[in-house]
């Protein structure tokens, strides 16, 4: 299994968050896990990264697992801001969807640099999944 070197969960509900971290953690695929329960302060804490040059801390491979229904910012909306930052194309740094909402319903995401959706609740063979169509795209790209 590949393995992040950071994960940044996204996600307004504890309980979810929770369940992600665990997932993570039983997985093994990183030991540098960063949670925001709101898309603007990920979104500023990665801007923030960039402007005090401890960008280069936040080493690629990168995840990102946002989840898409929140107040003030949706996961959408976030892919919407995170595209606009053209120093995040230099990175490797893959987004994966959470939903309870069917995949369906978020097709647009995947027009916004989104790699893959997850509906939730997320389990460990969900996102093993995820992370094998991910694996399987960048082999195609090379």
């Amino acid at each position: 299994m590949d393995k992040f070197n950071t994960i940044i969960i996204i996600d307004d509900n504890e309980i979810d968050t929770l369940i992600t971290k665990l997932v993570i953690e039983y997985l093994k695929i990183t030991s540098n896990i960063q949670s925001f329960s709101s898309a603007v302060r990920a979104l500023e804490y990665l801007k923030l990264m960039h402007e005090n040059t401890s960008y280069d801390n936040l080493h690629a491979p990168i995840l990102i697992l946002l989840d898409n229904n929140m107040p003030i910012m949706s996961g959408t909306e976030f892919l919407d801001e995170f595209n606009r930052l053209a120093i995040f194309k230099q990175k490797q740094i893959d987004i994966l969807m959470l939903s309870a909402d069917h995949p369906a319903s978020l097709q647009n995401a995947v027009n916004k640099k989104c790699s893959g959706f997850i509906e939730k609740p997320l389990t460990n063979q969900k996102l093993l999944i995820q992370l094998e169509n991910i694996r399987m795209k960048s082999i195609k790209a090379i």
